[in-house]
């Protein structure tokens, strides 16, 4: 079920893609027209739904849309924001102000400019900080906006975004120790793979005609990679399609909750990438919970 709510207005109208719940607690989707996300919640509310989400609509065309990872926000904006904006508090500079400042300060991402912009319409529409933020979860995980409520409510929030900019660089730290540690390992299974099919799709075709022409009994172990190779061979183009359409299952199970989970596991118990793994999540755990 999904609807198309309009209201007339002469300030800048942009469409918003709305997830809400009805009383009867189904959840239905559309897209609705107003000035921010906040007047488009407050006009959920007087249809009678409960927002669950309310975004900005894409474009018709959207590179953001169609190129996700080009335009995601990066853990080092969140960072530098943090650092930037507990100064400015620090100076005295009020929150809306400050992030105005902030907002213009901003070339590097778009999409990070964007967020901060959205923020600084909810906070003039009456909503807290860490309500705005947390409509933008790919830039501000959980734990960082439920840190900066608990700022905003004893009157620290300059201390809070300091030690949240703390948190995230060793964070930061921590995964590109991960990822330099898996890089050797990870790169010799690739390569590995490589050429086991260019032994089987390339060589071994080559080598087939010499083995079939031998007048003898040939070893099991030579039949059964003979067998194999015929069957990469002459199914090759299946093989591939294949491939996509596990490829396609698959991007489409992790992003099921059970199928993360799964994929979570597999993770921490793989027997190359488990161990670094398993050491950085308890390392993360142990920081979060310091």
């Amino acid at each position: 079920m999904a609807k198309t709510l309009d209201i007339p207005t002469k300030r800048k109208v942009l469409s918003y893609r709305y997830v809400a719940a009805t009383s009867q607690g189904k959840l239905v989707k559309g897209t609705i027209k107003a000035t921010n996300e906040v007047a488009a919640e407050r006009l959920l509310i007087g249809q009678g739904y409960r927002p669950v989400n309310v975004e900005v609509a894409p474009s018709m065309f959207s590179l953001e849309e169609a190129l996700p990872r080009l335009f995601r926000v990066k853990p080092r904006d969140v960072i530098v924001f943090s650092r930037q904006l507990a100064t400015l508090i620090r100076s005295g500079i009020s929150l809306l102000p400050a992030l105005e400042i902030l907002q213009g300060q901003v070339t590097a991402s778009r999409a990070f400019k964007k967020i901060l912009g959205t923020i600084a319409d909810d906070l003039r529409a009456g909503s807290a900080f860490s309500q705005a933020i947390s409509k933008h979860p790919k830039a501000f995980s959980d734990i960082y906006c439920r840190t900066i409520a608990v700022g905003e409510q004893s009157g620290n929030l300059e201390t809070v975004l300091n030690r949240m900019a703390d948190y995230h660089e060793k964070q930061g730290a921590v995964a590109r120790k991960i990822g330099r540690a898996l890089t050797y390992p990870l790169m010799i299974m690739g390569v590995a793979i490589v050429v086991v099919i260019i032994l089987m799709t390339v060589v071994m075709p080559q080598l087939l005609g010499m083995f079939t022409t031998m007048n003898v009994d040939l070893p099991l172990p030579t039949r059964i990679l003979i067998w194999v190779t015929d069957f990469f061979t002459a199914n090759t183009v299946y093989l591939l399609i294949a491939g996509v359409l596990l490829a396609a299952v698959a991007l489409w199970l992790i992003k099921q909750p059970s199928g993360r989970r799964l994929l979570d596991r597999l993770r921490l118990t793989a027997p190359i990438i488990g161990p670094p793994t398993l050491m950085g999540e308890l390392a993360r755990f142990c920081r979060t919970m310091s």
